[in-house]
């Protein structure tokens, strides 16, 4: 059952939280998402890694598929 495996202490963000925080709290907590909760505590969404680096999200990062690319080609230039 999903009770027997969810997280029972949930971090969350608000919808005026920046980008930068929201990425620190991923990246120290090894988080894929977060739910995005109004003053009241209601859920209003969820804001995932996928939003940040969607092409169609408004900050037109790149995809995963393009740094990987990207990677991947400077290792060839190193022959890793």
């Amino acid at each position: 059952m999903v009770r027997d495996i969810m997280t029972t202490e949930v971090v969350t963000t608000s919808p005026e939280a920046s980008v930068l925080s929201v990425s620190k709290i991923f990246s120290e907590r090894h988080y894929n998402g977060l739910p995005v909760v109004d003053k009241n505590g209601v859920l209003v969404g969820l804001i995932t890694q996928y939003n940040l680096i969607s092409t169609e999200s408004l900050l037109q990062m790149p995809t995963l598929e393009k740094i990987a690319k990207t990677v991947a080609l400077i290792l060839l230039s190193f022959n890793i």
